[in-house]
């Protein structure tokens, strides 16, 4: 129910967050959420928390003319885009920092975006609203609770497809690609739950469709894989996207090791700051890392899990699964022959 709100308010007032969109009845959803949302919130997909529980309809049309009687937002948006299990929830807390950067942590409407381009791609209709529903999914997303403050877009993984879009909508925005090797990437997939490791083979398939995968590799069929095979090829099909991605944004995406982050994380925190244009120095990153944020659990932070657990933990599954891990490798280094991705290490493109 819309409680009589003007659509104005909804449009302009960051605790109106733009959440889902019904492209068939064209309206726009709008959650009611609050500061804490955002802070506390470890998505903001289906699993949002700490919002006041209000939905708002609104149909397009009334939307779009609301928007032309206010004044827009300028706060500038950067990305982080991941491959998933790569420490990408981590990172977007590290660099959240009220007044300075609101941080978007996977929202819904990104998933459902991504959604909605895989359907009209089928039906030939994503080349002529593509690229206008992608422009109005980011200026209702653009809204803060302070001036000069930034946002910085945590996107689903799932909506990689989206990436070109979100570039060619926003010509100042920039974007980090996240990643890690494929072993930590086989290590974080095996820690999973049994319901994540089933959905791996429809996750490897969907990336794969992104890079046409079966030209080059016709006798691998994803879905019917087993998992660490599958994962291997979800790791692969992405990374190998990730490729096309700084061919066509070389001057607009850099990549970041997650090997590299949990190193030496206040360097690379900082020059994930800068390239962001997000204003947090060494100092700031010097705190995080001695707080809460770097020795808790990303996605449950009332557990703790320093890197000192972390590699406990993989320790363990080194010890149960080491010869899996070993002949995925060795199966998947022959896709890696055909079609290597070690271009992604080159200086030019990492931070």
């Amino acid at each position: 129910m819309n409680d009589q709100l003007d659509a104005r308010d909804v449009v302009q007032n960051p605790d109106f967050m733009l959440y889902r969109m019904d492209v068939d009845r064209a309206e726009l959803h709008f959650l009611q959420v609050t500061k804490d949302t955002f802070l506390k919130s470890t998505y903001l997909d289906n699993r949002i928390q700490h919002t006041r529980e209000r939905l708002v309809a609104l149909p397009v049309d009334e939307v779009i003319r609301a928007y032309g009687h206010i004044q827009a937002s300028q706060a500038p948006i950067q990305f982080i885009f991941h491959i998933s299990f790569c420490c990408s929830t981590l990172l977007a807390r590290a660099l959240q920092s009220p007044g300075k950067t609101l941080v978007i942590r996977e929202p819904w409407i990104f998933f459902q975006m991504s959604s909605v381009k895989s359907r009209m791609q089928a039906s030939g209709e994503w080349n002529q609203k593509g690229q206008s529903l992608t422009d109005l999914m980011l200026t209702l997303l653009n809204k803060t609770y302070a001036d000069g403050e930034s946002i910085l877009i945590k996107p689903t993984n799932l909506a990689n497809n989206l990436i070109d879009d979100v570039m060619n909508a926003l010509p100042a925005s920039r974007g980090i690609l996240l990643y890690t090797d494929l072993r930590d990437f086989l290590i974080s997939n095996l820690k999973k739950t049994d319901d994540t490791k089933q959905k791996i083979p429809w996750l490897a398939s969907e990336a794969a469709t992104l890079v046409n995968y079966k030209n080059d590799f016709p006798d691998i069929i994803p879905a019917q894989l087993p998992h660490l095979r599958a994962a291997a090829v979800f790791w692969h099909a992405q990374m190998l996207h990730f490729l096309q991605l700084l061919a066509s944004w070389p001057q607009r995406l850099r990549v970041l090791d997650a090997r590299k982050l949990l190193k030496e994380p206040a360097v690379k925190l900082e020059c994930a700051s800068n390239w962001l244009q997000l204003g947090l120095d060494y100092e700031h990153f010097v705190q995080v890392i001695n707080g809460d944020i770097w020795n808790t659990n990303a996605k449950d932070p009332r557990y703790e899990y320093g890197l000192e657990f972390r590699e406990r933990e993989n320790r363990v599954i080194i010890d149960e699964f080491g010869t899996q891990i070993e002949e995925t490798m060795a199966w998947a280094a022959d896709l890696l022959k055909a079609k290597p991705v070690s271009g992604i290490e080159q200086q030019t493109t990492q931070l």
